[in-house]
């Protein structure tokens, strides 16, 4: 069946041994296709916020290969688009409360104080 846009539905993707050995264990152990949201672009969101207060060439870096990830999740057939747009939302609530969490009191580990292991109780 072809899909809109002249995707052939049901079809394997054509490649060297990488594809080879992709399909053979999506074949033998994997589920596809409606994984949300997508936990691999939640994470590479997350770090890309982390990022921003580093060198700009760590963020030219990391921001096109986020970029190619998302592209490649939907090209493999991975992810659906919602997927990714869930993972961007989830990965950017992710970053921002993990970083509200670290502006706490003690949650940083101060050796000064006596915290060197980070144990927030302890502080």
């Amino acid at each position: 069946m072809v899909c809109p846009g002249g995707i052939v539905e049901g079809a394997t993707l054509a490649g060297g041994p990488f594809t080879a050995n992709d399909n053979f264990i999506e074949h033998f152990g994997g589920v596809r296709g409606a994984a949300f949201p997508s936990e691999h672009v939640a994470g590479s969101n997350g770090g890309s916020g982390g990022a921003r207060g580093s060198s700009t060439v760590v963020v030219r870096v990391m921001l096109p290969c986020f970029f190619l990830m998302c592209v490649s999740t939907i090209w493999g057939r991975y992810h659906y688009v919602a997927d990714i747009f869930g993972g961007m939302t989830t990965g950017t609530l992710g970053y921002v409360m993990g970083d509200r969490i670290m502006k706490w009191k003690g949650a940083v580990a101060d050796a000064c104080r006596g915290n060197a292991k980070g144990q927030m109780w302890r502080s």
